[in-house]
This record gives structure tokens, C-alpha cells and sequence, in this order.
């Protein structure tokens, strides 16, 4: 089953998105499987891939949020690699070359800059605002229930960047989805 999206307008100010600069790396990429639904950059092989959450194969334990004050699974790694999972209250598109390989151990809390990033200009990890609370003037909100994370990605064509935000479903591990 295909990893549903829509596109939609508004503001949405807890939820936090993705690096801009693994869109820009990972341009044409789209990872809309359930079961590969993070877009991902390997290092070691110089490509981008779509991967599976992490926290749905963590030491032979798959996580999930079954509680409805914290529905939303999210991860990041500590300085040392070390996976940790956490159910949140608000939505969290990140991938693991970020938080494991570029910016390990750290994290951004402020709920104005909830994207951890990578500024390409100064070589340093940075806290940003979420992309598609700006883009093009416009304020991206995911307002249906059923497609609550709000992402961003860019495509490259005929030498221009076209700038997408989607809001996806729930990154629910593919044998766990809500009946």
C-alpha cells in the first residue's frame, strides 16, 4: 500500500520537519512506501535512499505510541549512536544521516526551530524553522488527522528547484496500522 500524501496550506507551529539539506542532496526523491517512508542519505555509498524508521527494528524491539497524549513516534541518537525512541505530542519528520552522522547528540527543542539542519554555508549543525512555515510566503498546516507530518522535499527539473510540502500519514510500523 502506498504511503499516502496530500499537499495543503497553513501554519502548523509544533510540528517539526526535515533538513533542508538532505532535500538538496536528495533531490527527486520521494519516499512515499509505509515501509520505507524516511528519506535518507548514505555517506559511505553517496546516495539517497528511502529508509524504514528506526525505532520499528531497535535491538529486536519495535516501538510504537499506542497513548493518544503522545501518539507521534520519534527518534534521535546521542553522541555515542546510541538509537533513542520517544512518543511526542506533535509530529517529527528526521532522518537518521542527520541526527546519527552529520549532528549526532544533538537535538532542537525551541518549538520555533524544531529542524535539526546543516548549513551548508558555515559547516555547522543548526536548529531551523520549519521550511514550509515559509515557503514562498505561504503557511503549511496538515489539518486532516490521517495526515499529520509535514514534509518537505525538493525535485530538480530542466535546471529548476521546485519546492514541495506534503503532509503524510503517521509513520506507523507497517504491521501495527491503526484499524
Amino acid at each position: 500500500m502506498a504511503f499516502l500524501k496530500f499537499v495543503l496550506v497553513s501554519c502548523f507551529p509544533l510540528a517539526a520537519g526535515n533538513s533542508l539539506h538532505v532535500a538538496s542532496i536528495c533531490r527527486n526523491l520521494s519516499c512515499d512506501s509505509k515501509s520505507h517512508p524516511l528519506l535518507d542519505y548514505d555517506p559511505v555509498k553517496k546516495e539517497c535512499l528511502c529508509r524504514a524508521h528506526p525505532c520499528w527494528s531497535d535491538a529486536n524491539m519495535v516501538h510504537t505510541c499506542p497513548k493518544p497524549e503522545a501518539p507521534f513516534l520519534n527518534f534521535y541518537y546521542t553522541e555515542t549512536g546510541q538509537l533513542v525512541c520517544e512518543c511526542a505530542t506533535a509530529p517529527h519528520y528526521e532522518t537518521p544521516y542527520m541526527t546519527k552522522t552529520k549532528c549526532p547528540g544533538q537535538r532542537c527543542r525551541d518549538a520555533e526551530y524544531p529542524v535539526l539542519d546543516f548549513d551548508d554555508y558555515t559547516k555547522e549543525c543548526v536548529c531551523r524553522a520549519h521550511p514550509c512555515w515559509d515557503l514562498n510566503g505561504l503557511q503549511h498546516k496538515c489539518k486532516n488527522d490521517k495526515f499529520p507530518v509535514l514534509r518537505y522535499r525538493e525535485e530538480e527539473k530542466d535546471g529548476t528547484i521546485n519546492r514541495f510540502c506534503e503532509c503524510v500519514t503517521k509513520m506507523n510500523h507497517p504491521g501495527m496500522d491503526e484499524l
